[in-house]
């Protein structure tokens, strides 16, 4: 059963989803008398909105809070305050199932696919909450979007290379039919000419009508492909803008684009 959710007066929001004043603090634990002596600040007071049919970039240095933040609005870790609005309900207290039902759904760090099982295994297991009669149509988006998971639809996941595993993770994620799909760090540990192709593929998610939350260390590709992005240091947004006003923006320049 669907866990009871507040809506707002304005079902059609062209906002999909609104962070407001998102805090995630870890405890800092004595190591003789394990009580708590202080918190790390991991997420500070962080507030966004997405529009529908956009991609936004959370970009910053290894460390900053960003993927603790992505992980915190999907309740993969429990928020210390604030609120996470989705298609205008209010989703913060959402167990993991029904957020998946709601339609946001995580890619994630690292591609987590299952490497003894097939392609094709690993692609239902993304569809296992989707009407059986849609999961074909759902199938056919991911292969006209990676058209290289259907040559290597019986293919162990484990023996694709680290560029089709990311794919992998990316269609394993679409196959639920989401209408925000969030990527967290897609270009960790490939190769430059990978990376180019990986955004490419996000670009192309997008476009076919998939809004986007990319949480990306690679400042330079995220920025370049982002409608509106928002920079992360030490828990809390410093800047944000357009992709292209922040590309453009000296501060960014200087300390993640090698200006």
């Amino acid at each position: 059963m669907m866990e009871e959710i507040k809506k707002t007066p304005d079902t059609e929001n062209e906002y999909l989803l609104e962070v407001k004043n998102l805090v995630k603090w870890f405890p800092i634990k004595s190591s003789f008398f394990k009580q708590t002596i202080g918190n790390v600040r991991a997420v500070d007071g962080i507030s966004f909105k997405i529009k529908r049919g956009q991609t936004m970039g959370l970009v910053g240095e290894s460390g900053c809070g960003k993927s603790t933040a992505g992980r915190t609005i999907l309740r993969l870790l429990e928020k210390t305050s604030g609120e996470v609005w989705f298609d205008g309900k209010e989703i913060t207290n959402l167990d993991t199932k029904n957020m998946v039902q709601s339609g946001i759904i995580l890619s994630p760090e690292g591609r987590q696919v299952f490497p003894r099982f097939s392609v094709m295994d690993n692609l239902m297991m993304g569809a296992y909450l989707r009407p059986k009669t849609e999961i074909a149509e759902s199938l056919q988006t991911v292969y006209d979007l990676l058209p290289k998971l259907k040559v290597r639809s019986g293919q162990l996941a484990g023996s694709l290379s680290g560029g089709e595993q990311q794919m992998l993770a990316m269609g394993r994620a679409l196959m639920s039919h989401p209408k925000l799909l969030m990527m967290d760090e897609p270009s960790m540990g490939l190769s430059p000419l990978l990376v180019d192709q990986v955004f490419e593929i996000i670009k192309d998610i997008n476009n076919d009508g998939t809004t986007i939350l990319l949480v990306e260390q690679n400042a330079g590709k995220s920025l370049a492909i982002s409608d509106r992005a928002y920079v992360l240091e030490t828990g809390k947004i410093v800047l944000s803008g357009t992709g292209k006003e922040l590309m453009e923006s000296e501060e960014v320049k200087k300390a993640y684009l090698g200006g």
